[in-house]
């Protein structure tokens, strides 16, 4: 029987914590994927239906409540109706790797290891230094040997193993006195614990009048060097088309970023936020759905649980099909025999840029949805 994962425990430190117990094991095959270095969709997929969450709402649920996904993506376009976009059919994207070093916050491991019997590593951002809680340095370096937390140094089990016989929370911890670096870790923790989404252009709004206010009171400016330079951020966020497909990957970290020097928190930034657009949708909401394949426009498949089956989205359509150019270039995308609802694996090769066909949705019973549905409680 596996372990129960805990609120905010990273996915190795899941799994190896399962490791480490006797009498836990995994078959021959999810072994051999979770000894791999560096993890990508493959090792979520299968953490997630190990947990009893299945398909792409078990594989978002497992990115937004034990990765630092949640960073990337609070903020959303209006017309993207996924979570993750097309990271549940693709490869590309490295979720974990031993590679990385690993930090903790002693004074977390003392308290779990008081209340639980056993500490874990938490899932962070790789930029925080500091606990959010606490207010003290995360180590990245053991005190007892000073080896480091990654590959070459110490293993992820140490963390249950101890290091000659002192668990990791016995460390003194290191009170921070950077405030810069307390409020990026609180930030930080509060993206990941936001129910809703913000959308990209009512951010936008807010931190373009914040930064008016900045250039009429030049002692607010605070940590901003040029205030001028963020304009081309905010005119990029406005645009609202359904037709231009992957503009705010990169985008949507400069706008938090902004955010970040301009509010004491993200909470108060999410307030204003809420307070222009009251009806933002919740996280949730898009766990569902995915981007299936990459094309001049983004194209979504819902997964429906209940009956085994999967929507078919295209935001585009109704604007793309008035358009003689586009119906020109892409004949078989008008062809109503092409069936385009099912997105049969063999459709489109040229424009399917993934290893597998979109998958099928597995019919769940009611106790299935329950345990994948099921929100933890905040701690």
């Amino acid at each position: 029987m596996l372990l129960r994962i805990q609120k905010d425990e990273s996915l190795r430190s899941y799994v190896e914590r399962n490791l480490f117990v006797p009498n836990t094991v995994f078959d021959n095959d999810a072994a051999e994927s979770f000894s791999r270095c560096n993890w990508n969709s493959t090792q979520v997929k299968l953490i997630a239906d190990l947990l009893g969450w299945h398909g792409c709402y078990g594989f978002n649920k497992l990115l937004h409540q034990h990765t630092d996904y949640p960073w990337e993506v609070v903020l959303k376009s209006r017309f993207n109706y996924s979570y993750s976009d097309d990271a549940y059919l693709s490869k590309q994207r490295n979720f974990d790797s031993l590679s990385t070093v690993r930090a903790y916050c002693p004074v977390c491991a003392k308290e779990d290891k008081q209340s639980l019997g056993y500490s874990y590593w938490r899932r962070i951002h790789p930029d925080v230094q500091v606990c959010a809680k606490h207010n003290v340095v995360l180590l990245k370096t053991c005190q007892f040997c000073n080896r480091p937390f990654a590959r070459g140094g110490h293993v992820v089990s140490v963390m249950w193993g101890g290091c000659a016989g002192r668990h990791l929370g016995e460390a003194q911890p290191v009170v921070n006195r950077n405030l810069g670096a307390l409020r990026l870790a609180q930030f930080f923790d509060q993206v990941c614990r936001t129910d809703d989404h913000i959308y990209i252009d009512t951010a936008a709004a807010i931190i373009e009048g914040k930064l008016v206010n900045c250039v009429a009171n030049p002692t607010a400016l605070g940590e901003l060097e040029d205030v001028s330079g963020f304009g081309h951020y905010i005119k990029r966020s406005r645009i609202n088309d359904p037709c231009v497909p992957w503009k705010y990957y990169a985008l949507t970290k400069k706008i938090i970023e902004l955010a970040l020097s301009l509010y004491e928190s993200f909470d108060d930034f999410k307030h204003d936020c809420h307070q222009l657009e009251p009806n933002a949708p919740s996280i949730r909401s898009f766990w569902d759905t995915y981007c299936c394949f990459s094309s001049n426009t983004q194209i979504f498949v819902r997964e429906i649980y209940e009956l085994g089956v999967a929507e078919w989205l295209w935001p585009a359509f109704e604007h793309l099909s008035r358009d003689p150019t586009y119906r020109n270039s892409f004949p078989m995308v008008w062809n109503p025999e092409s069936d385009l609802c099912c997105i049969p694996s063999d459709m489109h090769p040229s424009r399917n840029h993934y290893d597998a066909p979109c998958p099928g949705v597995r019919r769940l019973t009611r106790d299935e949805l329950v345990v994948m549905t099921e929100m933890p409680t905040q701690g």
